[in-house]
């Protein structure tokens, strides 16, 4: 169960992150957890700012180790989108309307998720499209090492993939490159 003293916490850490410093978005990604823990979206509507567990009580209510939310900026409105155990890589897009996660949720693997900010916060795992895209085209795909990471927004609907890894398939390694259009699946591209 979930103590109001746990509650407390994560609100006025919250709140305290808010009246800190805010990072700015910049065309870079941004390494959480890190240095900065909440970063300003480009249009300057929104704030996401990461959590970080302090116990098994607070990693319950976040989900995991971390979480991420989202704050509009000039109003109460606090939206959860993201918890995540190890680390994550934010960029936003140059609007502000789309928002990259790179989950390096295990040594072995990493995997996209693009939140639509303009679509209630929907949430889309680029991994799982890239799959259904593709289910037996790329024999790499099914590599026991396999990285899938959003590298750069090319604009605000087309987003730039590298694939990467190794396993029986690629004992040597691949690197494969993609530029995703949201509702519109993949190209190989390079």
């Amino acid at each position: 169960m979930i103590t109001t003293v746990s509650r407390i916490f994560v609100i006025l850490s919250l709140c305290a992150l808010y009246i800190s410093a805010i990072a700015m978005a910049e065309d870079k990604m941004v390494a959480l957890p890190g240095e900065v823990s909440q970063i300003v979206s480009p249009d300057g509507r929104w704030a996401l700012v990461n959590i970080d567990s302090k116990n098994n009580e607070i990693n319950k209510f976040l989900g995991d180790n971390h979480a991420l939310y989202l704050m509009e900026l000039g109003s109460d409105k606090m939206i959860h989108i993201y918890s995540y155990a190890r680390h994550v890589d934010i960029l936003w897009s140059n609007g502000g309307s789309m928002l990259l996660i790179n989950d390096y949720a295990g040594s072995n693997y990493s995997f996209p998720i693009v939140v639509e900010m303009n679509s209630g916060c929907s949430k889309i795992n680029v991994k799982e499209k890239l799959m259904e895209q593709f289910p037996n085209t790329y024999s790499v795909l099914r590599s026991h090492h396999l990285y899938i990471e959003g590298t750069e927004w090319l604009n605000a609907r087309h987003l730039k993939v590298e694939v990467h890894g190794y396993g029986d398939t690629a004992p040597n390694g691949f690197t494969l490159w993609f530029e995703y259009t949201i509702g519109n699946g993949f190209k190989q591209i390079e």
